[in-house]
């Protein structure tokens, strides 16, 4: 019984260190997508960092539990991602959803865009249609940029029976667009508006 009890420890520990090595590996071409990924998404300056933490004992994880780092400028240090914003942390969801290919069904963002535009808005819209050509992704978005490329658009507002949930289409989404545009239906906010729905092939 010693001598089997020792052989399956050998087993379970040469299989953890194959395991470790193999995310060794994984953990250094995941960063490197990560650092090219966060800067386009508004979080210029962030570090990214794997960290392998050793467990007491073997277990069903192998021989370490995996988690994830980020600095989101680099005056401060690595933390855990619930030390990271709202915004934030949805940016470096996506980033992490579309570096490794997430099996997740359907995917929600909210405030994805908060504290983003101008150019930095179409990246992150450019990100977000690039992964909903693989699975349904919703986004709460205030960006008229990101509304531009939804495949549907619904406009959510309160109203006094509760939460009102409209599917806008046609004129309707080019008066809406034009609303997150300027604030109000003026001629030039309308225009702007058909155009990046004609640009993204929407109209």
């Amino acid at each position: 019984m010693e001598r089997l009890l020792k052989a399956l420890h050998e087993e379970v520990e040469a299989r953890g260190q194959a395991l470790r090595r193999a995310r060794e590996e994984a953990a250094r071409r995941l960063t490197e997508g990560m650092v090219q990924e966060l800067p386009a998404l508004g979080l210029a300056g962030a570090r990214f960092a794997v960290v392998l933490e050793p467990l007491p004992e073997p277990g069903p994880q192998g021989l370490e539990a995996v988690a994830f780092r980020v600095a989101p400028n680099p005056n401060l240090p690595p933390a855990p991602l619930e030390a990271l914003s709202g915004g934030e942390l949805s940016r470096v969801a996506l980033a992490l959803a579309l570096l490794t290919g997430t099996e997740a069904p359907t995917v929600v963002f909210d405030e994805v865009d908060a504290g983003v535009g101008g150019e930095t808005a179409w990246r992150l819209a450019e990100r977000l249609r690039r992964l909903a050509e693989k699975r349904q992704v919703l986004v709460v978005t205030h960006l008229p940029q990101v509304a531009a490329v939804a495949q549907r658009h619904f406009r959510v507002s309160k109203a006094p029976e509760g939460v009102r949930v409209e599917p806008l289409a046609g004129e309707a989404r080019v008066q809406e667009i034009a609303r997150l545009l300027s604030g109000a239906y003026t001629q030039a906010a309308l225009a702007h508006a058909q155009e990046l729905l004609e640009a993204q092939g929407a109209l």
